[in-house]
């Protein structure tokens, strides 16, 4: 499918997508989104079941799967 933002000339592909979310200050990342991504500008869509799904995953916030560092771009990283 041809990309729908005007003077991109790219197509989307299918590709499975990593995301951040915050919620009551808590931050957290969904990997492994299924997703539509352009292969010129990188637009991205879901589709509305990938939503909803995403939706109902941070209101009963499950167990994470594994554990990340987290650091913030203000501080000096050794």
């Amino acid at each position: 499918m041809k990309c729908t933002l005007r003077d991109c000339s790219g197509e989307y592909q299918e590709r499975r997508v990593s995301q951040v979310f915050t919620r009551d200050g808590q931050s957290f990342v969904v990997e492994g989104i299924p997703a539509m991504v352009c292969d010129v500008c990188g637009d991205t869509i879901l589709n509305w079941s990938t939503v909803d799904r995403l939706l109902r995953a941070i209101e009963v916030r499950p167990e994470p799967e594994k554990f990340l560092p987290v650091y913030l771009f203000d501080k000096e990283v050794a």
